[in-house]
């Protein structure tokens, strides 16, 4: 059973105001959704925009308990939240339209630095809690679970973009860090998210160096009595790197709502969130397939 829905042809105008795309279907057992977008002919972009690409950014980092030279409280939450806000807007709609202040935070510190020399820290592969190795002390509240998870601790990563990157949206993709979250590419603040058991997503894009060495360095600092049970510390769910064409669905930009549901039949809604990054409006479809999975889809996937 194949379901397509090709809606009006939308034009997102702006990265603030993406377009909406809604259909409603009938249909009965559950479903798999795959949403495409794909750019008019008349697209300035392109006809054949690249493809998204999910890449797991799991292997290679390297981690470092503690800041240079001691406690800096310009990277502590209380300083960095004006430039934080911001990179949250995609995550709070209802507070959206933050603007980031002039300066780049943290930049007179060694460890965002794409020259400091990193080959002393302990090479990890995330998902990683670096707060569960110990040492265990029975002199911490029961609420630790007898560990310390507090205090400042650093990840930094290398990783090269090929050519054929070029004019592609790069997203991070943070699936846990615990907690207050600060991330510099090639030694420019990008922003950050202070909750731990939520994912967030920032764009690099500004910041990528295309066919040459990048270095990430996100630093973390849950603070003391954060929590009332062992919360966990370190980068501790999959790190991911998106690449995706200008026209892209925005994260988390597909929803489904179901009305109706009676016996075998339901009807459901159907909205995706299209974000053009590009610097000129754009024509495109949104192109949205359901799959029974009693059933083999076309491709035979």
């Amino acid at each position: 059973m194949l379901f397509t829905i090709l809606p009006k042809i939308n034009r997102a105008e702006s990265r603030a105001r993406p377009a909406v795309a809604a259909r409603f279907l009938r249909t009965s057992g559950p479903l798999l959704v795959v949403v495409f977008v794909l750019l008019s002919s008349r697209s300035a972009i392109a006809t054949e925009p690249a493809p998204r690409e999910t890449v797991l950014f799991n292997a290679g980092w390297r981690f470092q308990s503690g800041d240079p030279n001691g406690p800096h409280d310009s990277l502590d939450y209380a300083h960095l939240r004006s430039w934080l806000l911001p990179s949250g807007d995609a995550c709070l709609s209802a507070n959206a339209g933050h603007h980031r202040p002039d300066g780049n935070p943290g930049q007179d510190v060694p460890y965002t630095q794409n020259d400091f020399d990193d080959c002393t820290w302990r090479p990890v592969d995330l998902p990683h809690d670096w707060a569960i190795e110990g040492p265990f002390v029975q002199d911490f509240p029961g609420a630790t679970g007898k560990v310390r998870y507090w205090g400042p601790a650093w990840y930094r990563k290398h990783f090269l973009l090929e050519p054929s990157d070029e004019g592609r949206r790069i997203l991070l993709q943070i699936d846990g860090a615990m907690s207050y979250a600060a991330v510099w590419l090639n030694g420019h603040f990008v922003g950050g998210w202070p909750y731990g058991y939520t994912s967030f997503q920032l764009d690099l894009t500004p910041f990528v160096r295309i066919g040459a060495d990048n270095v990430l360095a996100i630093r973390l600092n849950t603070p003391p009595d954060a929590s009332r049970w062992y919360p966990g510390a370190g980068l501790y769910r999959n790190v991911w790197l998106l690449k995706t064409s200008p026209i892209h669905v925005a994260p988390w930009g597909v929803q489904i709502t179901t009305f109706d549901a009676a016996g075998a039949l339901a009807t459901a809604q159907v909205k995706v969130s299209v974000r053009n990054d590009s610097a000129a409006t754009q024509t495109f479809e949104v192109r949205t397939r359901l799959f029974a999975p009693d059933v083999p889809n076309p491709r035979g996937c």
